[in-house]
């Protein structure tokens, strides 16, 4: 009989200080265990008891692991008093604000409910919370469940909220502090936005959104919200952007509060970021993996569902778009190394959580749910989730269990294709050869360091034609499909491939062009850029392929160029030639698209801010234009700061213009925003400034990893960037224990800011290098490869399709 958790009762004691804490836990358990193992990180054990009795114990610290030594009966209420302190990093319980905005906050994903309460911190063993807290009375408690009795003792408070459903215990929540609130209602749900402290900058654009994304999923799940309320919190200082605590869901300031500093792109991630968060109330915490090998059923889903969410409760903001250039291209990013890993990964220490929690968890994961939706069809799909869903509510399922219910539901061979795909890392490019009846097809694996044939996947494809599309399933490494009027493979980018077509199609892409949808733009000049850095085409024949495809701008080809170019120039800063041309692109582009209207989308408002913060950095001339706002910085658009703080580091020698309008600043996106131009300013008594002001907790804990990354981007910064490696992991590590920010710091540095020092980048790796952040160093290295290799071959590629 497996161990089986019926209730935890936790009181906890925050009276005295917001440093230390004292706990009495009663477990409820049934299930006879010769050695009952506990989870308890960072505290001390002062007691253990069963059914009144005295036992053994053994607190194995370095392993997080309490064990009870004695035989246990086989049910029983386990009784433990304990007492720990609240964490100095962004994990357990926290302190995630100062000053005005002082209070405490728990982040238990993946693992680290341990660090407040001794418990079975794994998702498979769920249970019902109930928690009391005894705090000082000048503060209130937030938690999963409304409160259900307080009382009041002098200046001491006890709260005691209402159990929670069983769930799992990475998703109990507790915040403690001063808030301010409101709150909207749907049906009889109380949906409240707080922020702690007295001022709540934002308008009710969260609380709508949540309302809809609710009404949304209840219809299309066809299962009601089970709770009564849901609390959308601001936490000052966070690692994550979200965390969808079931009830109480924490996000970043910039990721949740909507007011006069939020531009575009900050409205349209703050619409899917809520509504990734509440797609978990059912996809994750209504029905839980059984382990974090299965991550993706639950992040895949909450991405994938969040934009179907968007698109139908903000059609205006055609987020298939952001989708593209935000998920997808980051699941191509991470998918295209040898060093990538399955969606399904295994995973079998603590410290191996995190690293997954990446563009293949996320982004693979969420086009191939995007790709299997086209495939069946909307309305079966979902049918399949629902069902899903209805028979694993409030337990644990596995990710085939979610292919076999949309595969009943559909008829079609879900399950062989899924698995192949969850199972296998990698993805195909799929070469196009037209013959004089239709096309041949051949698939092989794409690497950025070139093509592995034999690695086969099962692929639905939709193809576009002049008349309508044809869908089908290549599951061949070789295929000919007869048909007339080819347009494109894969419509809007429906499947995880990249195309690469015969020189005849380049040769003749302006006749088609125009048929293409901006998805299938986007498709295009992604696969270029991908084939560029292969080696498989020129700088000339891609810059000819952009100027096709996007002979006027189109979102979200725009946004990606912008980038790609940005990458290019990083990897090969000495051609000129590449830059003058790439400039001379961009301003044309700038120009077509005007100055903003206040008729305008929000893709086209994207786009050109994308435009001005590359040529920011581009071209000094236009940078020295727009620099010049830069005295009047929060009196202009929101959506035109960033290009302006970029331009400005042009033109000053040391930070405090930033400085003094950091410590103004009433928005974190804005603080965001002048830290990237902050760390673009030259010199390096500056870095060491920003290292200095990350160090000592200047800029928050949070953006640490914006101000290491943003230096790594800054060309000038990277041998000092270098020389500094190491303190950037170990700060990251201090603040980050459970994410996965250092790894990820040298996945995205390494391979620039060790280009032209790749001895010295292997030596600093190898002594920081640890399994925390093993796979981020393995990305980071063979990135460095690829580029290296690409730089050395640039002035040899000679019009290479």
């Amino acid at each position: 009989m497996s161990l089986l958790v019926e209730k935890y009762t936790i009181q906890l004691d925050l009276f005295e200080n917001f440093e230390t804490f004292k706990g009495k836990i009663f477990i409820e358990y049934s299930g006879k265990n010769e050695e009952l193992i506990l989870d308890a990180k960072d505290m001390v054990i002062e007691s253990l008891n069963i059914e009144n009795k005295q036992y053994k114990f053994h607190h194995d610290r370095n392993r997080w692991k309490l064990h009870i030594e004695e035989p246990i009966p086989e049910s029983g209420i386990i009784f433990i008093e304990y007492r720990g302190r609240v964490s100095e990093g962004l994990q357990g319980l926290y302190h995630a604000g100062f000053g005005e905005e002082d209070m405490l906050s728990t982040q238990f994903a993946s693992n680290s409910a341990r660090e407040m309460i001794p418990c079975f911190d794994t998702p498979a063993i769920k249970a019902v919370f109930s928690l009391t807290v005894k705090i000082n009375s000048a503060f209130e408690a937030i938690s999963n469940m409304p409160a259900k009795n307080e009382k009041l003792s002098g200046n001491t408070k006890e709260i005691t909220f209402d159990d929670t459903p069983r769930m799992s215990s990475y998703l109990l929540y507790l915040g403690i502090g001063k808030f301010t609130s409101k709150t909207l209602k749907y049906r009889n749900v109380d949906i409240i936005l707080t922020v702690p402290g007295n001022a709540l900058k934002s308008n009710d654009f969260p609380l709508e959104t949540a309302a809809k994304s609710i009404e949304f999923y209840e219809k299309v799940f066809e299962i009601e919200y089970p709770l009564p309320k849901m609390h959308l919190i601001s936490v000052p200082e966070f690692a994550a952007g979200a965390m969808e605590n079931w009830g109480a869901i924490t996000f970043r300031e910039e990721g949740l509060l909507v007011n006069e500093s939020t531009d575009a792109e900050r409205k349209t991630w703050i619409a899917t970021t809520i509504a990734h968060e509440i797609a978990h109330m059912w996809f994750g915490n209504l029905v839980t993996m059984k382990w974090w090998d299965d991550i993706w059923l639950n992040e895949s889903f909450a991405t994938f569902t969040s934009f179907l969410c968007v698109d139908s409760i903000y059609p205006e903001m055609d987020v298939w778009k952001s989708f593209y250039r935000k998920e997808y291209e980051w699941a191509l990013s991470e998918d295209c190394l040898m060093n990538s890993h399955p969606i399904e990964a295994k995973v079998k220490e603590p410290e191996e959580i995190e690293q997954i929690f990446d563009g293949i968890s996320y982004g693979k994961g969420s086009a191939l749910l995007r790709m299997m939706y086209n495939f069946v069809g909307k309305e079966k799909f979902l049918k399949g989730v629902s069902d899903y869903l209805k028979e694993f509510k409030y337990g644990n399922a596995e990710g085939y269990q979610l292919w076999e219910h949309i595969e009943k539901a559909s008829g079609k061979p879900v399950v062989k294709i899924a698995l192949e795909w969850i199972k296998k890392q990698g993805f195909p490019v799929i070469s196009v050869e037209q013959k004089e009846n239709g096309i041949k097809l051949r698939q092989e694996r794409f690497l950025l360091k070139g093509n592995m044939k034999g690695e086969l996947l099962p692929v639905p494809i939709i193809i576009r034609k002049e008349k309508g599309e044809e869908r089908v399933l290549m599951d061949s490494e070789e295929m000919i499909i007869p048909l007339e009027g080819f347009v494109k493979l894969n419509a809007d980018a429906s499947g995880f491939f990249l195309t690469s077509y015969d020189d005849s199609y380049y040769r003749n892409l302006e006749s088609v062009i125009s048929r293409y949808s901006d998805l299938d733009r986007s498709d295009l000049v992604k696969s270029a850029y991908m084939f560029l850095i292969q080696g498989k085409l020129s700088a000339d024949d891609y810059l000819n392929i952009i100027n096709i495809a996007c002979d006027k701008p189109f979102s979200p080809s725009m946004n990606l160029i912008t980038t790609d170019i940005g990458t290019i120039n990083s990897i090969v800063p000495e051609d000129e030639k590449f830059k003058v041309n790439a400039v001379k692109y961009l301003h044309r582009m700038r120009i077509l698209l005007g100055e903003k209207n206040a008729e305008e989308d929000m893709n086209t408002t994207m786009m050109r801010n994308s435009i001005k913060e590359r040529l920011a950095i581009l071209d000094e001339t236009f940078a020295k234009e727009i620099s010049v706002k830069f005295e009047h910085f929060y009196k202009i658009e929101p959506d035109e700061r960033l290009a302006v703080s970029l331009a400005k580091s042009h033109f000053v020698s040391d930070l405090s213009l930033y400085i003094d309008l950091i410590k103004i600043a009433t928005s974190d996106s804005d603080i965001t925003k002048l830290i990237y131009g902050m760390c673009h300013v030259k010199g390096e008594e500056n870095y060491r400034e920003i290292f200095r002001m990350v160090r000592e907790q200047e800029l928050k804990k949070q953006e640490s990893i914006t101000a290491y990354t943003a230096l790594c981007m800054n060309e000038h910064a990277r041998t000092f960037m270098l020389n500094n490696l190491e303190e950037a992991v170990n700060v990251l590590r201090k603040f980050f224990e459970a994410s996965p920010y250092a790894g990820y710091l040298i996945t995205v540095g390494a391979g620039i800011i060790g280009l032209d020092h790749e001895e010295e980048i292997r030596r600093i790796i190898s002594k920081v290098n640890g399994p925390d952040i093993e796979n981020g160093v393995k990305k980071g290295l063979e990135y460095l490869e690829i580029y290296q290799k690409m730089r050395d071959n640039w002035a040899s590629l000679k019009n290479k399709k």
